[in-house]
């Protein structure tokens, strides 16, 4: 008889460690903060850094801005580094997003067909 002790030894072997293991990890991430407040403190410090993290909500909410806002702090603090900004709504507004200090050129644009 197998047991899950033995499943996840042949995952680790064949996948590595990451892939399977039993209980709960708790890793601290490196965040990036939003430059929102409320948001920031919502959410234990802004975005965790080198995740993919959506943001979503009701039409005119301020979710493109509340991106627009941490990539721009993103690129300020972090200029060696890449975003990419994933534009399911057809919605970002180059212009705009320069007046709120995104370097448009440096940013690594996505406009998938469906999500």
């Amino acid at each position: 008889m197998t047991t899950a002790n033995d499943v996840i030894a042949e995952i680790q072997k064949s996948k590595g460690e990451a892939y399977a293991h039993k209980g709960v990890k708790l890793v601290q991430l490196p965040r990036l903060m939003s430059t929102v407040f409320q948001f920031d403190l919502a959410t234990g410090g802004g975005f965790p850094l080198g995740r993919v993290s959506e943001v979503y909500g009701p039409k005119s909410s301020g979710k493109s801005n509340l991106v627009l806002l941490t990539i721009a702090e993103y690129q300020r603090t972090h200029p060696d580094k890449q975003v990419v900004y994933v534009d399911v709504e057809y919605a970002l507004d180059p212009v705009w997003s320069q007046r709120l200090g995104v370097n448009i050129d440096e940013l690594i644009i996505a406009k998938p067909d469906f999500a």
